[in-house]
């Protein structure tokens, strides 16, 4: 830069005392002009706040849903949130939700990758009285017009294209964690944050609505936060966090629902709603559908997210906390072996605890070594791997059930195998040898699963380096 292009360069300096002298003369529309003449290009720069014109938060749902910013609906499985996104979705396509949008019927769109779109979501549109032609369901296609489901990382600017096209001003994310790509770890608030800090500057950009859902985990707690599956940072990016919950007052097999405000960054919580879960005919193509249905039935005063989660921890069947800590241990030890302290580390932020997390690694045959240090005794860390592909332990499935060990024929199964006299590390009496692939391993009927037997007492006393008696 020549010393005459230096000096007709703005000053910073002398543009923030101008921009103050003007401000205190109350001339807002020069003092943003001004702004823009601070130098731009990569670095750093400091902007003015009197420069920002305030302004007010415009909500899709009225106090639970606000427009430009990413919420969740949180809560434990078959207890209505897809449907509860269907509710909303037809509402907004008719603006019959109470808010901004109130009688201005808007486009939005749907990215779901837990229902059948022809066999359950548009029936479900249907029977809450959607207008379809407004309704849209957002997926990616690849180069050989392949359509997936929206990869809410790689594929934003694209999303937005898409949606930015239509005018679409609701989007419903049903789950949030199954468009997360699978190499980012949603136990992890790093990858989290990567994947859905460009989601919310989406959704600014395109004054647009973001709702999505996800599961609770078994941590016994009433924190919201800290009950949503996977890392804290899903509830903290959130600005709105709504839970959908059994009724304390209700059976448990009652079809009345409570939605409460476990959290809202941009203003007052909203009182709690009891809504009931029942069916309607839906009539499509000259063929009568029998379908879910949301329905309202008011606001229950003096009941929180708390007692929601209460009533969850009391009644509802959950997931099993071992399958929640093998999913865990799968996806963390999915790229190699990983220290066993920062395992358990990892897996206490997450709810997890060590004891059932050492069950988790029995029952998926994960296996622990030490690594030492040369020349230094004692030295090292253990660190736990999985088994190989082939290997013939208990796994997850897709849907986080615990699969039991595979064996080579019907005789070799649970029931089979000959007693040891070696026994089991805990004490829990002989150990019986089970044929894999890999050679004979021990099994643990107390256990159920896989340990390294100890040498029994016989065995013991006859590996003493005993003399010849005198």
């Amino acid at each position: 830069m020549t010393s005459a292009q230096a000096d007709s360069s703005p000053n910073p300096r002398s543009i923030a005392e101008r921009i103050r002298e003007l401000a205190a003369e109350g001339s807002p529309v020069v003092v943003a002009a001004l702004a823009q003449a601070i130098p731009a290009g990569r670095g750093v720069r400091l902007v003015p706040a009197v420069t920002v014109q305030p302004e007010l938060v415009d909500w899709a749902w009225a106090n639970r849903i606000p427009v430009g910013m990413l919420s969740l609906l949180v809560g434990e499985g078959g207890l209505g949130k897809s449907l509860l996104g269907c509710y909303l979705a037809a509402g907004f396509s008719r603006g019959t939700i109470p808010g901004n949008f109130e009688g201005q019927p808007v486009d939005v769109a749907i990215a779901s990758s837990e229902d059948h779109r022809a066999a359950v979501i548009v029936p479900r549109l249907i029977a809450h009285g959607a207008d379809l032609t407004r309704v849209h369901f957002v997926e990616q296609v690849d180069e050989e017009g392949v359509a997936s489901d929206i990869d809410i990382d790689g594929s934003v600017d694209r999303i937005e294209a898409a949606l930015s096209a239509q005018q679409v001003r609701f989007l419903f994310i049903d789950t949030v964690v199954s468009h997360v790509p699978s190499e980012h770890d949603s136990h992890k608030e790093q990858h989290v944050r990567r994947v859905l800090a460009p989601l919310a500057r989406m959704a600014e950009r395109c004054e647009l609505a973001v709702l999505g859902t996800m599961h609770l985990n078994r941590r016994e707690n009433r924190n919201v936060l800290t009950r949503i599956m996977g890392s804290g940072g899903f509830g903290n990016l959130a600005r709105s966090v709504l839970v959908v919950g059994l009724d304390p007052q209700e059976a448990p097999d009652s079809a009345i629902r409570l939605l409460a405000h476990g959290k809202c960054n941009v203003g007052r919580m909203a009182p709690t709603l009891r809504l009931r879960v029942d069916t309607a005919e839906a009539n499509a193509g000259g063929r009568v559908y029998t379908e879910a249905r949301v329905r309202l039935l008011g606001e229950v005063p003096g009941v929180y997210a708390a007692d929601i989660l209460s009533a969850e921890d009391a009644g509802q069947e959950e997931r099993s906390a071992r399958q929640e800590a093998a999913e865990f241990l799968q996806a963390e030890l999915a790229e190699g072996a990983r220290p066993a302290k920062e395992l358990i580390r990892e897996a206490g932020q997450c709810g997890i605890s060590e004891k059932t997390l050492r069950r988790a690694q029995k029952e998926l045959g994960v296996t622990a070594s030490r690594e030492g240090v040369p020349g230094q005794r004692g030295g090292g860390r253990w660190v736990w791997s999985l088994g190989g592909q082939n290997d013939l332990h208990a796994r997850v499935s897709d849907t986080g059930t615990l699969i039991e060990p595979e064996y080579k024929s019907d005789s070799e199964g649970p029931s089979g195998g000959h007693v040891n006299q070696e026994l089991c590390p805990v004490g829990h009496g002989p150990t019986r040898n089970r044929p894999t692939q890999h050679g004979d391993r021990a099994w643990c009927d107390s256990c159920n699963g896989w340990v390294e037997p100890q040498p029994s007492m016989l065995e013991a006393i006859q590996a003493l380096p005993l003399g010849e008696p005198s």
